[in-house]
């Protein structure tokens, strides 16, 4: 394939559908680091498109509003439901709120320099959630999901059921996730 320019909206929406794919199929490792990987780019476009324009263009910006990424109103409703993390910076309670995403994608620990090669997380409510901002962070750039990701956002729209939900996947009568043993190369 001879090389090209790419759009990276084009790339967030592949990714997008095949973190939705992926979802339904129970790989919800894989499902969050493209998920999140789709949210970086929009998020990336709505900062981009709300920059202000060097004077002797139009004087405006390319869109009479401001687009806001859903990470800004998870920081204000976390500040809101939390006192412990009122006083800490965005970048922060942002890291916080990512813990998951980031530890999934890094083979060593805070320090940079120590190895950490294990996680404690639900991946299954963390491609759930990072699925569903995704998604709504590509709503607010006023693209409608298609596909496994309309199907997706249905099913987050009716919200995530808790452990005490009959079929739930959390709770003390849950089986543990297995992640798949990866095949040998052939």
């Amino acid at each position: 394939m001879p090389r090209q320019k790419y759009r990276k909206l084009d790339i967030a929406f592949d990714y997008l559908a095949t973190a939705a794919e992926l979802y339904f199929k129970g790989r919800y490792f894989p499902s969050l680091a493209l998920a999140a990987m789709a949210e970086e780019i929009f998020e990336a476009v709505m900062r981009a498109r709300n920059a202000p324009r060097p004077l002797g263009s139009f004087g405006m910006r390319l869109v009479p509003y401001q687009f806001k990424p859903i990470s800004q109103d998870l920081i204000a409703m976390a500040r809101a439901l939390n006192r412990s993390l009122r006083g800490l910076k965005d970048a922060e309670v942002y890291r916080r709120l990512y813990r998951v995403k980031n530890s999934a994608k890094h083979g060593t620990a805070k320090d940079g320099r120590s190895f950490d090669l294990s996680i404690d997380a639900d991946p299954e409510l963390e491609a759930w959630s990072m699925l569903g901002r995704a998604i709504e962070n590509s709503l607010r750039l006023h693209y409608v999901p298609q596909g496994a990701a309309a199907n997706f956002f249905q099913l987050y729209q009716q919200g995530r059921k808790t452990w005490h939900h009959e079929g739930s996947s959390e709770g003390p009568h849950a089986k543990p996730h297995a992640i798949p043993t990866p095949k040998p190369w052939k």
